[in-house]
Protein backbone atom coordinates (compact mmCIF):
# COMPACT_ATOMS: atom_id res chain seq x y z
CA UNK A 1 0.00 0.00 0.00
CA UNK A 2 1.19 3.24 -0.86
CA UNK A 3 1.81 6.12 2.13
CA UNK A 4 4.08 3.41 4.10
CA UNK A 5 6.35 5.88 5.64
CA UNK A 6 3.56 8.64 6.11
CA UNK A 7 2.92 8.00 9.88
CA UNK A 8 6.32 9.41 10.20
CA UNK A 9 5.74 12.16 8.61
CA UNK A 10 2.25 12.93 10.49
CA UNK A 11 4.09 12.24 14.00
CA UNK A 12 6.61 15.27 12.74
CA UNK A 13 4.11 17.78 13.08
CA UNK A 14 4.37 17.34 16.80
CA UNK A 15 7.72 18.35 17.45
CA UNK A 16 6.95 21.14 14.79
CA UNK A 17 3.73 22.33 16.37
CA UNK A 18 6.20 22.16 19.50
CA UNK A 19 8.39 24.97 17.87
CA UNK A 20 6.16 26.87 16.06
CA UNK A 21 3.78 27.95 18.43
CA UNK A 22 5.65 28.12 21.83
CA UNK A 23 5.60 32.07 21.30
CA UNK A 24 2.17 32.45 21.39
CA UNK A 25 0.47 29.30 22.75
CA UNK A 26 3.37 26.91 24.74
CA UNK A 27 5.01 29.64 26.44
CA UNK A 28 2.33 31.25 28.24
CA UNK A 29 -0.51 28.19 28.72
CA UNK A 30 -1.82 29.80 31.68
CA UNK A 31 -3.17 33.22 30.20
CA UNK A 32 -4.67 31.43 26.90
CA UNK A 33 -8.12 31.02 26.03
CA UNK A 34 -9.77 27.34 27.22
CA UNK A 35 -10.63 27.39 22.76
CA UNK A 36 -6.93 27.46 22.76
CA UNK A 37 -6.90 24.50 24.92
CA UNK A 38 -9.67 22.53 23.43
CA UNK A 39 -8.33 23.05 19.87
CA UNK A 40 -4.61 22.18 21.61
CA UNK A 41 -5.90 19.14 22.71
CA UNK A 42 -8.41 17.84 20.21
CA UNK A 43 -6.02 18.46 17.15
CA UNK A 44 -3.43 16.44 19.10
CA UNK A 45 -5.33 13.48 19.59
CA UNK A 46 -6.29 13.58 15.96
CA UNK A 47 -2.89 14.02 14.41
CA UNK A 48 -1.77 10.83 17.10
CA UNK A 49 -5.12 8.83 15.78
CA UNK A 50 -4.04 9.51 12.18
CA UNK A 51 -0.72 8.54 12.65
CA UNK A 52 -1.77 4.86 14.37
CA UNK A 53 -4.00 4.32 11.80
CA UNK A 54 -1.14 4.62 8.97
CA UNK A 55 1.09 2.82 10.96
CA UNK A 56 -1.15 -0.51 12.02
CA UNK A 57 -2.56 -0.84 8.27
CA UNK A 58 0.97 -0.87 7.15
CA UNK A 59 1.95 -3.38 9.93
CA UNK A 60 -1.22 -5.21 9.39
CA UNK A 61 -2.56 -4.92 12.74
CA UNK A 62 -5.84 -4.61 11.45
CA UNK A 63 -8.07 -5.06 14.57
CA UNK A 64 -5.93 -1.69 15.74
CA UNK A 65 -6.72 0.11 12.55
CA UNK A 66 -10.28 -0.70 13.08
CA UNK A 67 -10.32 0.93 16.60
CA UNK A 68 -8.75 3.94 16.19
CA UNK A 69 -10.99 4.44 12.53
CA UNK A 70 -13.96 4.10 15.22
CA UNK A 71 -12.68 5.96 17.62
CA UNK A 72 -11.83 8.90 15.14
CA UNK A 73 -15.98 9.20 14.52
CA UNK A 74 -15.89 10.35 17.63
CA UNK A 75 -13.19 12.69 17.87
CA UNK A 76 -13.35 14.68 14.26
CA UNK A 77 -16.61 15.98 15.33
CA UNK A 78 -15.14 17.52 18.95
CA UNK A 79 -11.97 18.96 16.89
CA UNK A 80 -13.87 20.08 13.53
CA UNK A 81 -16.03 22.37 16.25
CA UNK A 82 -12.50 23.51 17.96
CA UNK A 83 -11.47 25.03 14.83
CA UNK A 84 -14.51 26.58 14.31
CA UNK A 85 -14.01 28.38 17.80
CA UNK A 86 -11.25 29.27 16.89
CA UNK A 87 -12.89 30.91 13.23
CA UNK A 88 -14.86 33.08 15.95
CA UNK A 89 -12.12 34.02 17.62
CA UNK A 90 -10.26 35.59 14.72
CA UNK A 91 -13.79 37.04 13.51
CA UNK A 92 -13.83 38.22 17.28
CA UNK A 93 -10.27 39.94 16.97
CA UNK A 94 -10.90 42.10 14.30
CA UNK A 95 -14.27 42.95 15.21
CA UNK A 96 -13.00 44.56 18.54
CA UNK A 97 -9.57 45.93 17.15
CA UNK A 98 -7.51 43.41 19.48
CA UNK A 99 -3.90 44.57 18.23
CA UNK A 100 -2.83 45.37 15.17
CA UNK A 101 -2.42 42.16 13.75
CA UNK A 102 -6.42 41.28 14.21
CA UNK A 103 -6.77 44.75 12.77
CA UNK A 104 -4.54 43.45 9.60
CA UNK A 105 -5.29 40.41 9.18
CA UNK A 106 -8.60 39.00 11.17
CA UNK A 107 -10.69 38.87 8.66
CA UNK A 108 -8.80 37.63 5.73
CA UNK A 109 -7.85 34.56 8.31
CA UNK A 110 -11.73 34.24 9.37
CA UNK A 111 -12.33 33.27 5.26
CA UNK A 112 -9.16 31.53 5.18
CA UNK A 113 -10.08 29.56 8.35
CA UNK A 114 -14.00 28.81 6.85
CA UNK A 115 -12.55 27.23 3.57
CA UNK A 116 -10.35 25.18 5.86
CA UNK A 117 -12.76 23.45 7.76
CA UNK A 118 -15.11 23.42 5.02
CA UNK A 119 -12.65 21.43 3.19
CA UNK A 120 -11.23 19.23 6.21
CA UNK A 121 -15.12 18.23 6.76
CA UNK A 122 -15.55 16.98 3.21
CA UNK A 123 -12.53 15.29 3.14
CA UNK A 124 -13.05 13.33 6.21
CA UNK A 125 -16.77 12.55 5.00
CA UNK A 126 -14.62 11.51 1.66
CA UNK A 127 -12.13 9.29 3.94
CA UNK A 128 -15.04 7.28 5.92
CA UNK A 129 -17.87 7.02 2.69
CA UNK A 130 -14.96 5.66 0.65
CA UNK A 131 -13.34 3.31 3.20
CA UNK A 132 -13.66 0.07 1.22
CA UNK A 133 -11.90 1.51 -1.83
CA UNK A 134 -8.87 1.73 0.28
CA UNK A 135 -6.26 4.16 -1.69
CA UNK A 136 -8.85 6.63 -1.99
CA UNK A 137 -9.76 6.34 2.03
CA UNK A 138 -6.05 6.41 3.09
CA UNK A 139 -5.19 9.87 0.48
CA UNK A 140 -8.57 11.43 2.03
CA UNK A 141 -7.31 11.01 5.75
CA UNK A 142 -3.90 11.92 4.85
CA UNK A 143 -4.94 14.93 2.90
CA UNK A 144 -6.32 16.70 5.96
CA UNK A 145 -3.25 17.45 7.86
CA UNK A 146 -1.97 19.48 4.57
CA UNK A 147 -4.40 22.28 6.34
CA UNK A 148 -2.34 22.49 9.59
CA UNK A 149 0.94 22.45 7.83
CA UNK A 150 0.68 26.42 6.87
CA UNK A 151 -0.51 27.77 10.20
CA UNK A 152 2.88 25.96 11.53
CA UNK A 153 4.86 26.48 8.65
CA UNK A 154 4.00 30.21 8.68
CA UNK A 155 4.75 30.33 12.59
CA UNK A 156 8.18 28.28 12.09
CA UNK A 157 9.14 31.36 9.69
CA UNK A 158 9.10 34.05 11.59
CA UNK A 159 11.13 32.70 14.10
CA UNK A 160 14.06 34.23 11.83
CA UNK A 161 15.78 34.97 9.09
CA UNK A 162 14.07 37.10 6.18
CA UNK A 163 10.82 36.60 7.54
CA UNK A 164 11.18 37.11 11.06
CA UNK A 165 8.31 39.31 12.41
CA UNK A 166 10.39 41.79 15.39
CA UNK A 167 7.21 44.06 15.76
CA UNK A 168 4.22 45.57 13.66
CA UNK A 169 6.56 46.80 10.99
CA UNK A 170 7.04 43.57 9.83
CA UNK A 171 3.54 42.40 9.82
CA UNK A 172 3.55 42.52 5.92
CA UNK A 173 5.77 39.49 6.29
CA UNK A 174 3.26 37.28 7.63
CA UNK A 175 1.40 37.82 4.74
CA UNK A 176 4.19 36.71 2.40
CA UNK A 177 4.91 33.37 4.75
CA UNK A 178 1.21 32.60 5.06
CA UNK A 179 1.40 32.28 0.80
CA UNK A 180 4.99 30.77 0.74
CA UNK A 181 3.10 28.20 3.36
CA UNK A 182 0.02 27.47 1.45
CA UNK A 183 2.08 26.97 -2.17
CA UNK A 184 4.33 24.49 -0.56
CA UNK A 185 1.78 22.39 1.17
CA UNK A 186 -0.11 22.81 -2.31
CA UNK A 187 2.62 21.90 -4.41
CA UNK A 188 3.57 18.67 -2.53
CA UNK A 189 -0.19 17.84 -2.36
CA UNK A 190 -0.04 18.12 -6.59
CA UNK A 191 3.20 16.23 -6.56
CA UNK A 192 1.17 13.07 -4.54
CA UNK A 193 -1.60 13.35 -6.50
CA UNK A 194 0.30 13.47 -9.93
CA UNK A 195 2.33 9.61 -8.76
CA UNK A 196 -1.18 8.12 -8.26
CA UNK A 197 -4.33 10.00 -10.04
CA UNK A 198 -7.23 7.61 -9.97
CA UNK A 199 -7.00 6.99 -6.40
CA UNK A 200 -4.87 10.38 -4.82
CA UNK A 201 -7.54 12.66 -5.88
CA UNK A 202 -8.32 13.36 -2.32
CA UNK A 203 -5.17 15.42 -2.21
CA UNK A 204 -5.71 17.45 -5.69
CA UNK A 205 -9.16 18.45 -3.72
CA UNK A 206 -6.67 19.74 -0.79
CA UNK A 207 -4.49 21.36 -3.22
CA UNK A 208 -7.64 23.35 -4.32
CA UNK A 209 -8.61 24.30 -1.13
CA UNK A 210 -5.21 25.60 -0.66
CA UNK A 211 -5.33 27.80 -3.25
CA UNK A 212 -9.15 29.27 -2.38
CA UNK A 213 -7.18 29.94 0.87
CA UNK A 214 -4.39 32.32 -0.55
CA UNK A 215 -7.38 33.72 -2.88
CA UNK A 216 -9.44 34.63 -0.19
CA UNK A 217 -6.78 36.10 2.24
CA UNK A 218 -6.26 38.65 -1.01
CA UNK A 219 -9.98 39.12 -2.07
CA UNK A 220 -12.77 38.11 0.13
CA UNK A 221 -11.04 38.86 3.21
CA UNK A 222 -9.98 42.08 2.30
CA UNK A 223 -13.88 42.77 1.16
CA UNK A 224 -15.67 45.59 2.75
CA UNK A 225 -18.44 43.37 3.26
CA UNK A 226 -17.00 40.46 4.69
CA UNK A 227 -15.36 42.56 7.14
CA UNK A 228 -18.79 44.25 8.12
CA UNK A 229 -19.98 40.41 8.61
CA UNK A 230 -16.82 39.82 11.51
CA UNK A 231 -19.18 41.61 14.73
CA UNK A 232 -22.17 39.24 13.35
CA UNK A 233 -19.80 36.11 13.71
CA UNK A 234 -18.19 37.36 16.90
CA UNK A 235 -21.72 37.70 18.31
CA UNK A 236 -22.53 34.46 18.18
CA UNK A 237 -22.91 33.02 21.53
CA UNK A 238 -20.30 30.51 22.00
CA UNK A 239 -22.38 27.31 23.03
CA UNK A 240 -24.61 27.95 20.40
CA UNK A 241 -22.08 27.65 17.82
CA UNK A 242 -20.49 24.88 19.31
CA UNK A 243 -23.71 22.79 19.57
CA UNK A 244 -24.67 23.83 15.80
CA UNK A 245 -20.79 22.73 14.73
CA UNK A 246 -21.24 19.75 16.79
CA UNK A 247 -24.69 18.64 14.71
CA UNK A 248 -23.33 19.65 11.43
CA UNK A 249 -19.95 17.23 11.96
CA UNK A 250 -21.94 14.57 13.92
CA UNK A 251 -24.07 14.27 11.07
CA UNK A 252 -21.97 14.04 8.27
CA UNK A 253 -20.21 11.65 9.87
CA UNK A 254 -23.54 9.86 10.26
CA UNK A 255 -24.21 10.16 6.63
CA UNK A 256 -20.69 9.34 5.44
CA UNK A 257 -20.68 5.91 7.74
CA UNK A 258 -24.02 4.88 6.86
CA UNK A 259 -25.51 6.53 4.18
CA UNK A 260 -23.20 7.09 1.48
CA UNK A 261 -22.12 4.51 -0.88
CA UNK A 262 -18.61 3.11 -0.13
CA UNK A 263 -16.33 2.12 -2.93
CA UNK A 264 -14.74 -1.05 -3.95
CA UNK A 265 -12.09 -3.02 -1.52
CA UNK A 266 -8.55 -2.62 -3.14
CA UNK A 267 -7.17 -6.12 -4.05
CA UNK A 268 -5.31 -7.60 -1.43
CA UNK A 269 -1.87 -7.50 -3.25
CA UNK A 270 -2.62 -3.16 -3.66
CA UNK A 271 -2.99 -3.09 0.20
CA UNK A 272 -0.19 -4.87 1.09
CA UNK A 273 2.24 -3.82 -1.74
Amino acid sequence: MPYRHAWLWVLALFPAVALAFWPSYFGRLGSVSWILHAHGVTAALWVALLAVQSWSIHRDARPLHKVSGRTSLALFPLFWVSGLLIVQMMAGGFAAKDGPFHILFGARLTAVDIIGSATILYLYWLAVSRRRAVLVHAAAMLAIPFFLVTPIFVRLLQIGGPFAIRGPADFYKFGLGFHLSNGLALLVAVLIYARRPKTAWPFLVAAGGLALQSLAFETLGRAAGWEALMPAIAAIPTPVLAAAGLAVSMAVVAWAWFGAKQGRSAPRAAVTA
